[in-house]
């Protein structure tokens, strides 16, 4: 009996265990979709703007009740510097989502996807230019890489047969500006973290970022209606597959598994999202593609974890993913 209820209780620990790395390899799989809803939008002759609108307004529709019902009271006692910078971080979020759609338009779902996941690098960066980070060599040696890797990449527009897309050298500029916000709003937004519950913060941010959206589409005057349903049932999946599911589940193993593995495994989102995009797009990276492409993952990933050893030594512990938000 007694023998019974150890391996029992053994078997619920290790379940207990194994359930976070589920849920960060089935958020993966389902974030990682959400290149191909964003192009198949595209195709219906939605701008990325819209995209971009839509997408934080189904978001907020969809979260609101659960805010409300469960952090009424935080959101009530907000301190009003604590909303102007999740405002700003909301901005500055719908931004970086329409430079990255952009990308997706205009270069390769591999190309653009990694160098959008770059984002690490540049939050580092700005820490060891504001805040006097230090870090050590396994960071440097990863910035190298990086920096190798879009060397490889660059040379690629002489890769015969490589599939790089309409624009690629506008898609890759893109792809740099949303990795380079995805550092700013981190940053901005992690002192609004310190004080605040990550999903009415989550909230927040995709509700300025909706509005700031909203009033870029009409400036523009460009129109949320008159496009086929089908795009707007694509808009619909993009929003709960890799905005609520894809962010949701990375965040929440936050709780459980260190914030390091996360970061990496976010980097094999890109992999996956590339293999998608042959599937659905034929859209197969050339050599240098895909050999540039490998390199900044891997110098990304030596970035992250020179980082995180460091944060260790300072006994500064990093809670925030700093991972691509492909979707």
């Amino acid at each position: 009996m007694i023998l019974s209820k150890t391996t029992g209780a053994l078997k619920a620990q290790t379940q207990t265990k194994a359930w976070p790395y589920v849920i960060i390899f089935v958020g993966l799989l389902i974030g990682a979709a959400g290149p191909i809803f964003i192009r198949l939008a595209q195709s219906e002759g939605i701008p990325s703007l819209v995209v971009t609108a839509i997408r934080q307004v189904l978001a907020v529709i969809l979260l609101t009740p659960f805010i409300l019902s469960n952090y009424r009271h935080e959101l009530r006692h907000l301190a009003a510097r604590d909303l102007l910078f999740a405002a700003l971080t909301g901005v500055v979020l719908a931004l970086r989502f329409v430079l990255l759609f952009e990308a997706f338009n205009n270069t390769s779902v591999l190309i653009a996807g990694v160098l959008n996941g770059s984002g690490p690098l540049w939050v580092a960066l700005t820490e060891i230019l504001f805040l006097k980070t230090t870090f050590d060599r396994k960071f440097w040696l990863g910035l190298i890489l990086a920096l190798a890797g879009g060397a490889i990449i660059g040379l690629a527009g002489f890769d015969g047969g490589s599939s790089l897309g309409n624009n690629p050298t506008l898609g890759v500029l893109y792809a740099l500006g949303s990795a380079l916000l995805s550092a700013f709003y981190l940053n901005v937004g992690r002192s609004v973290r310190a004080r605040v519950s990550f999903w009415p913060y989550l909230w927040l941010i995709f509700l300025f970022a909706g509005i700031a959206s909203l009033v870029a589409v009409f400036a523009a005057g460009q129109s949320l209606t008159g496009y086929s349903p089908q795009g707007y049932v694509w808009l619909v999946i993009l929003t709960i597959t890799a905005q609520l599911v894809g962010h949701g589940s990375m965040n929440y193993a936050l709780a459980y598994v260190a914030a390091t593995f996360v970061s990496i495994s976010a980097q094999m989102g890109n992999v996956i999202s590339a293999t998608l995009a042959f599937l659905f797009f034929a859209e197969l990276p050339g050599p240098l593609q895909f050999l540039g492409s490998v390199v900044i993952i891997a110098g990304v990933i030596f970035s992250i974890v020179g980082k995180s050893q460091s944060k260790v030594i300072d006994q500064k512990p990093d809670q925030e993913v700093t991972g691509p938000r492909a979707g």
